[in-house]
């Protein structure tokens, strides 16, 4: 009688091939000597290794290079860069948008038309924002402020006081 371990019950027949398989890994393992095979893999810790490692890593913690120091560029400059390249986005959006127009007056197809026209309207939302306009009812007008009246001296009501 064997114990299967497959279907986890005592059965009158052979061990099944998964119940040999485990039973030839078991009497592997317990062909090794586990500790020379840890002591082949794992170096031995001692207070001496210890100590060295210690100051080797310590060594090398301290005496790194140090970083050349980055500069960060004036606020002026980067505004400039920014600027620029928001610039040549705009342009390069509004060329793209002539070049969609040309292809929109030569197409006949009305499925190749619709889409030209969705690109079109995408590239018209990016320059919009390129541009710095806002949405159209985004901003509200600015309340008019009622003008300061000056004060030049004392009121004279032709009474004297």
């Amino acid at each position: 009688m064997a114990l299967c371990k497959e279907k986890r019950r005592w059965e009158r027949r052979e061990k099944c091939q998964l119940c040999r398989q485990f039973d030839r890994m078991k009497t592997a393992l317990d062909r090794i000597d586990l500790e020379r095979y840890f002591a082949a893999i794992m170096p031995l810790f001692t207070r001496e290794n210890a100590r060295e490692m210690s100051i080797r890593g310590n060594d090398a913690r301290w005496h790194k290079p140090l970083a050349p120091a980055i500069i960060p560029p004036s606020d002026s400059v980067a505004g400039n860069v920014a600027e620029n390249w928001n610039r040549t986005q705009r342009d390069e959006v509004r060329a793209r948008m002539k070049r969609y127009e040309a292809m929109m007056d030569k197409e006949t197809d009305a499925s190749a038309l619709d889409r030209l026209t969705s690109a079109w309207s995408r590239l018209a939302e990016q320059e919009r924002i390129l541009d710095g306009r806002p949405l159209p009812g985004s901003r509200r007008p600015a309340v008019e402020k009622p003008a300061k009246l000056s004060f030049s001296g004392p009121l004279d009501h032709g009474q004297d006081l």
